[in-house]
């Protein structure tokens, strides 16, 4: 039975024969895209014959498939999560001259370009959690501030009020699911904090009580895809870092829950996602001369451990970074000798590997916020 991929015992050397579903499998030396629109429909198969992985197709929907590799549940060709973009904006953080900036600046993702100029925040701010629902762009609290400032990602400009979060919060985090905004954690003027809270992205408005992290901490960083928000890492109370990870379904409040674990202690380095995996990038374990090189990822929809999927070129922290569902963007923070720095750096999140250096932002800071839109 040579060369047989068959559900009866026939002998039709070196063919392909129809799985139990009766449907028919495609061969190809490359793997299928999402403009692979099978002509069955779900449940068509798709066999790879250089790497020998097979995809299956979970979502027919036209120019937009879903295929899922039925052997490792990895390198799964899946469109981008649609509240990403390729517009990268980075927002405010503590400059070369120890002052918070009211600078944003962007660049496109696909292009891994240098930074332009996009507007001013309607002030000062560090320490504030980014996200988007593709269009519209939101920087929540900061140092000494309750405000959430919001953006047209598309166009460039000064950021415009759009509310305040439920209480003064520095160095907290946000993720979007493309129509809530949740922030978690950070610092008051008093205590690291638990708190987690959310707006809807598309009306302006104030801040609502969502939940709990497991954990309170400054410093996290968050990312989501259309269903489950990640919150990883960050300074517990004591000002020591943790390793946890929580997560929560975006869409209905509640207190997050244990997710598993970074492969280290780390806090202020940068998070991403796109539909099935979540990277986390550089960070350090207690200060500058505590920084790492290390990326690693979770897979979104199971709980567990953190695993190493490379290192970035760069050894820094207190920086911060975004997605366009391709490729882990990250920029700007301190360096392993405490210096502000405007580097950045990108890793393919479907392929395991090491960063790769690209670009500047326009100006070198610290504790800055970045989220993608278009």
């Amino acid at each position: 039975m040579s060369g047989i991929v068959d559900t009866n015992l026939g002998r039709n050397s070196g063919s392909i024969g129809a799985p139990a579903s009766g449907k028919a499998v495609t061969e190809s030396s490359s793997d299928p895209a999402i403009d692979t629109n099978p002509a069955t429909g779900v449940g068509t198969f798709y066999l790879n014959t250089s790497s020998g992985f097979l995809f299956c197709c979970t979502d027919s929907t036209e120019d937009s498939n879903h295929w899922i590799n039925v052997g490792t549940g990895e390198d799964n060709i899946l469109p981008p999560i649609p509240f990403l973009g390729d517009r990268a904006v980075f927002a405010g953080g503590l400059n070369a001259s120890i002052a918070r900036d009211t600078v944003m600046d962007y660049f496109s993702i696909s292009g891994l370009g240098t930074a332009s100029d996009f507007g001013d925040l309607t002030g000062t701010r560090q320490g504030m959690g980014g996200c988007s629902n593709r269009t519209r762009g939101l920087f929540m609290g900061g140092y000494n501030t309750n405000i959430i400032d919001y953006i047209t990602v598309g166009s460039t400009g000064n950021a415009v009020d759009f509310g305040d979060i439920t209480a003064t919060v520095d160095q907290s985090a946000a993720l979007s699911n493309g129509t809530r905004a949740c922030r978690t954690g950070g610092y008051t003027s008093s205590a690291v904090s638990n708190v987690i809270d959310y707006v809807t992205v598309g009306s302006t408005g104030n801040a609502i009580d969502f939940g709990d992290l497991t954990l309170a901490r400054e410093n996290p960083r968050a990312c989501s895809n259309e269903t489950r928000g990640l919150i990883l890492g960050g300074y517990n109370t004591g000002a020591s870092p943790a390793n946890v990870i929580d997560y929560i379904t975006v869409a209905s409040t509640g207190n997050a829950t244990d997710f598993g674990d970074l492969t280290g202690t780390l806090m202020a380095g940068g998070a991403s996602c796109h539909r099935t995996r979540a990277l986390y990038a550089e960070g350090t374990t207690s200060g500058y001369a505590q920084t790492v090189v290390d990326i690693q990822y979770v897979t979104i929809a199971s709980t567990g451990n953190a695993i190493d999927f490379g290192d970035s070129p760069y050894r820094r922290y207190w920086t911060n970074s975004c997605s366009d569902g391709t490729k882990h963007v990250v920029g700007g923070g301190d360096t392993h000798s405490d210096a502000r720095t405007n580097v950045c750096m990108y890793a393919t999140i479907d392929t395991l590997g090491n960063g790769t250096a690209f670009g500047n932002l326009s100006v070198s800071r610290r504790a800055l916020s970045a989220l993608a839109g278009s």
